[in-house]
């Protein structure tokens, strides 16, 4: 028999029937399950997580939005530049066409358009210059027209003006007005006055007109006394170079558009005597007794026997043939034979008569004399009418004197 010992576990079978344990259903008891400590987190946690990933994902769609945006506003920029760069190109290519045509509207237009954009086009810088030459290349010229010019009571006397006028164009420092007036161009005005005092250097006295002109037509008082002074002595200095080369037109508009500027002196005989000679000139076939008056006005009145060379020698020349054959057609053939005869007694450089044809007719008009009028009794001054009777205008010279007057169109 073993001894009970209080310390040692006891089974709980122990001492039951086997029998019995047989017969009775077990029933195991256990016990409950201790409480997990570890469990997960709570409802509330796993709803700020989900919170917390929902504006997370917000975050992320609106800022792949607006980096989107700002890309596409990128591009788009990008796209308008490109764009617009292709627009000034084709207008600065169509520019240079508009220059070649001198369709100045159009062109005009452009340059308005691209001085709006900012920076402007470089092609500007380039096109301007040619644009400034197609303006002025546009201005209009003076037209010539002839007036009657009185003729003088005194016969003024002349000291032989030189040959060259040479003119020292300096700049002078005169405060420019802006006048804010809006033209076809940006025009370089100090640029332009400076090209007009070289021309005028270089003795291109008619370029310098035409860019003097450019100037007063733009700006009207910009650098008023240096311009007009510049104007003036280009003016005066190209009548003169017309008249020597027998322009005589031209140098009678380009010296009346002088006097506006200052004083002509000597040009204003000039023109005096060269209106006289196109008078003349123009009226050789259709009134050749007034032409024979002129031309010899000026030879033996003004003493011009070598007025443009000579040339006035021989357009009296031929005028006073014209007059004999005038003459001959009324039946009046003593004062044509006259008329004949003086003709043959100029002797010219450079006729245009036929001499030998002039010759037969001043022997057809001899042998048709009928004595109206005494062979050889006309002077130079004297004209016969339709009648047959001779007027008497004013007595000339049978030689002529020596000049005293050389006027520009002479040359000594």
């Amino acid at each position: 028999m073993q001894t009970s010992d209080d310390t040692q576990p006891r089974n709980p079978l122990q001492g039951q029937d086997i029998n019995q344990l047989k017969q009775k259903p077990t029933t195991m008891i256990y016990p409950p399950p201790e409480e997990n400590e570890a469990s997960g987190p709570g409802c509330i946690v796993w709803g700020i997580v989900g919170m917390f990933s929902v504006l997370l994902a917000g975050v992320l769609v609106i800022g792949a939005t607006v980096v989107g945006f700002n890309s596409g506003v990128t591009i788009a920029r990008s796209n308008a530049t490109a764009t617009q760069v292709s627009q000034i190109q084709v207008q600065c290519d169509r520019m240079q066409v508009d220059v070649e045509n001198g369709n100045a509207g159009l062109l005009q237009r452009r340059i308005e358009e691209l001085e709006k954009q900012t920076p402007a086009p470089d092609c500007l810088t380039v096109i301007i210059p040619t644009a400034t030459q197609l303006y002025l290349d546009t201005l209009p010229t003076a037209t010539f027209t002839p007036t009657e010019t009185p003729t003088p009571t005194i016969t003024p006397t002349l000291e032989a003006t030189s040959t060259e006028t040479v003119i020292e164009a300096t700049a002078e420092t005169v405060a420019t007005t802006d006048t804010g007036s809006s033209s076809l161009f940006d025009f370089d005005l100090d640029g332009l006055l400076a090209e007009a005092q070289g021309q005028m250097a270089e003795s291109n006295y008619q370029d310098a007109i035409d860019t003097l002109d450019a100037i007063i037509a733009i700006d009207e008082n910009f650098q008023r006394s240096t311009v007009e002074s510049l104007y003036f002595n280009a003016l005066t200095s190209e009548a003169t170079r017309l008249f020597r080369t027998g322009q005589l037109a031209e140098g009678i508009v380009i010296t009346g558009r002088a006097e506006a500027y200052g004083d002509i002196q000597g040009l204003n005989y000039e023109r005096f005597i060269a209106q006289l000679y196109l008078d003349a000139q123009r009226l050789k076939i259709t009134n050749p007794a007034e032409s024979v008056r002129l031309f010899s006005r000026i030879a033996y009145e003004q003493g011009l026997t070598n007025y443009l060379n000579g040339q006035v020698m021989t357009e009296l020349q031929e005028a006073y043939a014209n007059y004999g054959d005038a003459l001959t057609e009324l039946g009046n053939a003593c004062a044509a034979r006259d008329q004949y005869t003086l003709a043959l007694q100029l002797q010219t450089v450079g006729s245009n008569i036929n001499r030998a044809e002039v010759t037969t007719k001043q022997t057809s008009a001899t042998q048709a004399c009928t004595g109206a009028v005494p062979a050889g009794q006309l002077t130079p001054a004297e004209t016969v009418n339709a009648d047959g009777t001779v007027s008497t205008a004013q007595p000339l010279p049978t030689s002529p004197p020596q000049p005293t007057i050389v006027p520009v169109g002479q040359s000594g």
